[in-house]
């Protein structure tokens, strides 16, 4: 099946287990067997961090600000030990549940954004927010999905990043360990089969710290085949593992010998 929109609720898109994305082929590079342990057997919880609220929180506030209004509050500063407060958290319990902190941090990141002229140019294009594709990988079989934080009408993914720091050294590192030339060319190359056209994918990276600052980054086309490349493997070899039902890690049942990473031979030398 070639790729296609997929008109689903968020909660259905997220509760879904018929589609490989982006974050579970990333997991499953991360480690087979705790792959095979989160989506498989189930028994490794997928946790959701302080941190993660903040950033779903500021995804909302920045592309759907009226969901963010309904999905969205901030508690009241009483003891939460309280009677009342629990009676608060139980009235609350299915929305996002934010500190007076978390709801100033958020406001001085979309001050960020908003202070970035390439951005808000991006954003205040026509539009749409969390478009979901989905298709068929043909060499294996395994049906794939997606989700664009916001698409453009002209085949540009706009991706929000909440970041630590969001300076070219720093992001490019986060780009590098994060696996982001992956995402970009897991969402670039349905939406070229679907569209015909050249898809461009863009990061608007937002710090969530201190100055707050927005950056706009593109990854060059090298990294972008990269990530390509490593999709088609990673495909592959969760095919390999359904087929043969073996989830085990390639390091396992061996020796395995191992070095230093250079940074230790250099703080040895330091020390002596």
């Amino acid at each position: 099946m070639n790729p296609s929109r997929w008109e689903v609720s968020e909660d259905d898109y997220y509760a879904d287990e018929e589609h490989e994305s982006n974050s579970r082929l990333s997991l499953f590079r991360e480690s087979v067997p705790k792959y095979y342990h989160t989506y498989i057997l189930k028994t490794i919880p997928q946790k959701q961090t302080k941190l993660m609220d903040v950033g779903s929180a500021f995804h909302l506030a920045l592309l759907q600000p009226k969901q963010y209004e309904k999905c969205v509050v901030v508690g009241p500063d009483i003891n939460k030990n309280t009677n009342e407060y629990k009676a608060w958290k139980k009235e609350n319990e299915f929305k996002l549940i934010l500190d007076p902190k978390q709801q100033q941090q958020i406001q001085s990141m979309l001050a960020g954004v908003a202070a970035n002229e390439e951005a808000l140019k991006l954003l205040n294009s026509p539009g749409e927010a969390e478009v979901a594709l989905r298709w068929l990988h043909k060499p294996t079989g395994i049906w794939c999905k997606c989700k664009m934080d916001w698409y453009l009408p002209d085949a540009r993914i706009i991706d929000i990043k909440s970041c630590s720091d969001p300076n070219p050294e720093e992001f490019a590192r986060s780009c590098g360990q994060m696996d982001y030339q992956c995402q970009a060319a897991f969402y670039i190359d349905p939406v070229r089969k679907m569209t015909g056209m050249e898809p461009r994918f863009i990061h608007i990276a937002v710090g969530m710290n201190p100055p707050y600052e927005c950056v706009v980054y593109e990854l060059d086309q090298e990294a972008i085949e990269l990530g390509r490349e490593i999709n088609e493997t990673s495909l592959r070899s969760l095919k390999d593992c359904r087929d043969t039902d073996s989830w085990g890690s390639p390091y396992a049942n061996k020796v395995n010998k191992i070095g230093l990473p250079r940074w230790a031979f250099n703080r040895s030398r330091v020390a002596g």
